[in-house]
């Protein structure tokens, strides 16, 4: 199988929106997720469930072990991570993943593709609500943050090349 370095990128933002999906859902049992806040999630997680389900069913098809690899690269990261609550922990993870998917978009050859176009959209949208400021601008005594979690996120992703799959 022949795989471009576009197909990595394009993967690697899906594969951190699928895990985003799952923030949501962690975020959905706890009394802190109400209001205008708990109805974005969750018309976003509709959109975006239906939106990346074609490219990673298609993935998974072509290449379940690849898949599930590179949801464990993440997920063994988030596993460390932790800012302030449980909760705030959710909502932090759930931005930078998004975040980063939008840095790896910006990263594709073919930006002009009305998916791309219409993810990126999407991405934007949510993660510039003005409620999600103050969980941005945390950081915790150790000095954890939001953009830690971008940087690692961002940094971790561009170890996967080619080659690996």
């Amino acid at each position: 199988m022949v795989v471009e370095n576009n197909t990595i990128v394009l993967v690697r933002a899906l594969v951190k929106l699928s895990s985003a999906i799952y923030d949501i859902d962690c975020m959905i049992p706890s009394p802190k997720h109400k209001f205008q806040l708990k109805k974005d999630l969750a018309k976003f997680q509709i959109w975006l469930e239906e939106y990346i389900k074609s490219p990673i069913s298609n993935l998974n098809n072509a290449d379940e072990e690849l898949l599930l690899d590179l949801i464990n690269l993440f997920e063994e990261y988030e596993q460390t991570v932790f800012i302030k609550t449980e909760y705030f922990t959710r909502i932090n993870l759930f931005l930078a993943k998004c975040t980063s998917s939008l840095n790896d978009l910006k990263e594709l050859d073919y930006t002009h593709s009305t998916y791309v176009i219409e993810l990126t959209e999407k991405l934007n949208e949510i993660i510039s609500k003005s409620y999600f400021k103050h969980y941005k601008d945390y950081q915790d005594e150790n000095g954890g943050n939001f953009n830690n979690i971008v940087n690692f996120m961002d940094n971790k992703g561009k170890t996967i090349i080619v080659g690996t799959l």
